[in-house]
């Protein structure tokens, strides 16, 4: 009796405790605030960090990374190695029309979940926001909230740049960043090799800044203005 008794104690303990749920209403999902929700680690449900192509298959299962297992993993690994932590989302967190952010304050990279499902758009949000994540860098430091660009505009293709301007076309101050991590996108393995020279040292060291991004670095004491 006394065995039950306890057992009966414990389950109507155990089921007062309300489950875990979001710190948002039902109606602010899909919206830029409940992204917010998730970037700050408060809406944690559904969302989980991966590492690997490994992990994103448990998650995502039965789909098929073959073609772009060895790129994935290059690119998951250095960013793993350079302090920035990838997501799988649920898409209940992200605006309706956003397959992935990168978050430059807190390092982090959010991928929709949704959208995930097709190797051909992983590959392309993994690769884009992975370039957003080495534009961070090249300001200096993942430490700083500031965004470099790494290429001159000019070496962007053509058809990269038009199809870039008409998709931001509500937020042209976004332009330069955007057409390069368009590029990087669609472009195999640049991305994974920027990333990788990252994780071994200065990338500007690697990658000849632009004028303003030497400008920037100098005055931010990064290098010499001399070198």
């Amino acid at each position: 009796m006394l065995k039950n008794a306890l057992l009966s104690l414990a389950f109507a303990a155990s089921a007062a405790v309300p489950a875990l749920a979001d710190p948002i209403e039902p109606s602010q999902y899909n919206t830029m605030h409940s992204m917010g929700c998730m970037i700050l680690n408060e809406c944690t449900d559904e969302v989980l960090k991966v590492t690997s192509v490994a992990d994103i298959e448990k998650e995502l299962e039965g789909i098929d990374l073959e073609e772009y297992r060895d790129e994935m993993d290059s690119i998951l690994s250095s960013l793993d190695k350079l302090g920035i932590d990838v997501y799988l989302g649920d898409s209940r967190y992200f605006p309706s029309d956003h397959r992935g952010v990168y978050h430059a304050k807190h390092n982090r990279m959010y991928l929709n979940k949704e959208w995930m499902f097709y190797p051909e758009y992983l590959i392309d949000v993994l690769r884009h926001e992975g370039w957003h994540a080495a534009q961070d860098i090249m300001a200096g430091t993942v430490e700083n909230t500031f965004m470099a660009i790494i290429y001159p505009e000019y070496l962007v293709p053509i058809e990269i740049k038009l199809k870039t301007d008409i998709a931001y076309a509500a937020t042209p101050q976004v332009l330069p960043w955007e057409r390069e991590a368009k590029w990087a996108g669609e472009t195999p393995w640049m991305t994974a090799e920027v990333l990788e020279a990252a994780t071994q040292g200065p990338l500007w060291e690697k990658y000849t800044p632009t004028e303003m991004t030497r400008e920037w670095l100098v005055n931010n004491g990064f290098i010499q203005s001399g070198n």
